[in-house]
C-alpha cells in the first residue's frame, strides 16, 4: 500500500511539473522580437473593437502543449499609456498561422480561461496585475484599486493574486 501511494504521488508531481515546465512568462521581450506570424493577427485602427487604436504593447509569451500565446494590452488612442493598461488582447501562433483567442475592449466579465487553457490564463493575468501594480505602484493598487473589483473574479485572477501575496477584499 505505501508503494502504490508513493508512486501515486511522484506520478502527480511530475505531471505537475511537466505541466508547469512547459509555461513561462516573459514581459520584457522587444516588439521586433515578436514573430512575425504574430503580426499579421495584431490589430489595427480598422479592426473590429470600435475603439481607435493608440498602442499594441507586448506583455507576456507562453508556450502550452506546443502552441505559443501572446498577450498585448492594446491601448485606446484617448488613453494615456502611462496610465492605461489598455485592455487585453490574445493571440495564438502554431505552425505558421496565428489566431485571434481572445479581447476584452469594453472590460467585460469575460475571463482569459474561457478561451485558453488555466495555465495559460493563468500566468496572463499574473502578467496584467504586474502590470497594474508596475502603473500605479503597489500601495496604490492595493488601496484603491483592488478594493474595486466588483465584479466575479476568475480562477486565474484569484491564482494571480495569491501568487502576489494578495487576496480580494470581502465583499
Amino acid at each position: 500500500m505505501k508503494f502504490k501511494t508513493m508512486n501515486f504521488i511522484a506520478l502527480v508531481l511530475i505531471g505537475l511539473l511537466t505541466v508547469f515546465s512547459s509555461v513561462h512568462s516573459t514581459s520584457a521581450i522587444p516588439s521586433d522580437r515578436i514573430p512575425e506570424v504574430t503580426r499579421a493577427c495584431l490589430p489595427d485602427d480598422d479592426s473590429f473593437f470600435r475603439v481607435t487604436i493608440g498602442e499594441v504593447r507586448f506583455l507576456a509569451q507562453t508556450r502550452y502543449q506546443g502552441v505559443d500565446y501572446y498577450l498585448f494590452n492594446v491601448v485606446p488612442s484617448d488613453s494615456s499609456p502611462s496610465e492605461d493598461p489598455g485592455f487585453p488582447y490574445v493571440v495564438s501562433t502554431s505552425d505558421q498561422s496565428c489566431q485571434r483567442i481572445y479581447a476584452n475592449p469594453i472590460n467585460e466579465n469575460k475571463w482569459l480561461s474561457a478561451s485558453m487553457p488555466q495555465p495559460v490564463a493563468n500566468q496572463f493575468s499574473l502578467a496584467e496585475y504586474r502590470l497594474l501594480i508596475d502603473l500605479h505602484g503597489l500601495d496604490k493598487f492595493k488601496r484603491e484599486i483592488l478594493p474595486s473589483f466588483d465584479r466575479p473574479q476568475s480562477p486565474e485572477d484569484i491564482w494571480a493574486l495569491e501568487q502576489l501575496g494578495l487576496t480580494l477584499p470581502n465583499p
